[in-house]
């Protein structure tokens, strides 16, 4: 169901982008923890216009679960978007009882390695342990990002 309303969603975007004057040729996708299960399959289709996927506690220890029903490595192709994981805590966080959805950074490893088995490790970014420095705002790096993967006018 979440995937089909994501679809609804997107269209939603497409449709009415240009009543809102959305420029739909530069898109950067973003997802947080149940946000970035929602989005990962939208963003992994092959689409010029989507430039990349800045995600947050992204793929949480759950996703893994029921491999035989889905499993977001399978949605990793060379035609992926540079993506950019920011996570709050550090890898091997996942059994911390604070954390209940256990946002583990080593679940955006996962994806970081099939990004450079597929030879386009140079476009997936992974950093975490924000939630321990004096920023842990989770957009800190999504400016930097977004200019990064965009096309801008000349």
């Amino acid at each position: 169901t979440g995937w089909s309303d994501a679809e609804l969603m997107f269209q939603w975007v497409i449709d009415n982008a240009e009543t809102y004057n959305l420029d739909t040729s530069n898109i950067i996708i973003g997802g947080s923890s149940r946000g970035s299960i929602l989005s990962w399959i939208y963003g992994h289709r092959p689409n010029t216009n989507i430039k990349g996927l800045y995600m947050y506690n992204a793929l949480p220890n759950r996703v893994w679960a029921s491999p035989g029903s889905w499993l977001p490595t399978d949605n990793v192709t060379i035609e992926s978007p540079p993506i950019y994981f920011v996570y709050n805590r550090e890898p091997g966080s996942s059994s911390d009882p604070i954390d209940p959805n256990f946002h583990d950074p080593n679940n955006g490893i996962i994806i970081v390695n099939k990004y450079q088995d597929l030879g386009i490790g140079d476009k997936a970014t992974l950093v975490h342990s924000i939630g321990q420095t004096n920023n842990d705002d989770k957009y800190q790096f999504l400016v930097d990002f977004a200019l990064s993967v965009i096309e801008t006018c000349q």
